[in-house]
């Protein structure tokens, strides 16, 4: 917007032009030099079809047409915008959801650096491939936890929350988890 009010014109109506001129400039070549004109009379200077006629050397009829025109294509032109400002908005989430993503893995894999191979093997296992019993087994089958990565990701209260999980289970992948020096919990 401009920093000063152009002389006998209001804040009101400088505002309403700059607004006016930024639209029609994102609209691009869609509007004739006539109906940038005949929308700066009427929306900006409030003046009447019979006004802007009589400046224009037409008839009312005429400008009010026009008019109509170019307001369908000023509300399209809005429209678009409109759809390009939601998907840049989108873009933007995915990118933030894809930094967070980023940081993520870095935090694993600096945590994962820090583990012994042997750890990191253990990490690497199938539940299946595991000395953990039978009932541990079919409780982590049912809850999709097929990794011991997958397994050391919950907290032992999320474990537990599992079906058929007692505190037996969560006794026993416990033993399992120190045994091998992981512990619940860890993002790897």
């Amino acid at each position: 917007m401009k920093n000063n009010i152009e002389p006998g014109k209001n804040i009101k109506e400088q505002c309403i032009e700059d607004l006016l001129q930024h639209i029609l400039l994102l609209a691009g070549d869609k509007f004739i030099l006539i109906e940038r004109q005949v929308l700066n009379e009427v929306l900006v200077r409030g003046k009447t079809f019979r006004e802007v006629a009589r400046s224009h050397g037409q008839n009312a009829d005429r400008q009010e047409l026009i008019f109509r025109r170019a307001f369908e294509k000023l509300i399209h032109a809005i429209d678009e915008a409109n759809g390009k400002l939601r998907g840049y908005e989108k873009i933007e989430r995915e990118l933030n959801d894809l930094k967070a993503t980023q940081h993520n893995l870095k935090e694993k894999m600096s945590l994962r650096n820090k583990l012994s191979p042997q750890q990191k093997k253990v990490l690497d296992m199938s539940i299946d491939a595991t000395e953990l019993p039978a009932r541990v087994k079919t409780i982590c089958s049912h809850g999709g936890i097929r990794l011991v990565s997958d397994l050391v990701s919950l907290t032992r209260s999320e474990f537990r929350k599992m079906r058929n999980c007692g505190e037996t289970s969560a006794e026993e992948v416990e033993n399992f988890l120190n045994k091998h020096g992981l512990s619940w919990g860890m993002k790897v």
